[in-house]
């Protein structure tokens, strides 16, 4: 159930790369997406 979350919540975030179709943007929020995703994830499985 979380990986389904984290996934969201990198794809939420790396779509305005998506929608410039911005090759490096994407990657760089897809990064970033699935830091918080992560941290997020963990703090869930954790609690």
């Amino acid at each position: 159930m979380a990986g389904c979350g984290w996934l969201l919540i990198v794809a939420v975030i790396a779509m305005p790369g998506l929608i410039l179709s911005d090759g490096p943007l994407t990657a760089y929020m897809a990064v970033v997406g699935g830091v918080i995703g992560f941290l997020w994830a963990r703090r869930r499985l954790y609690r």
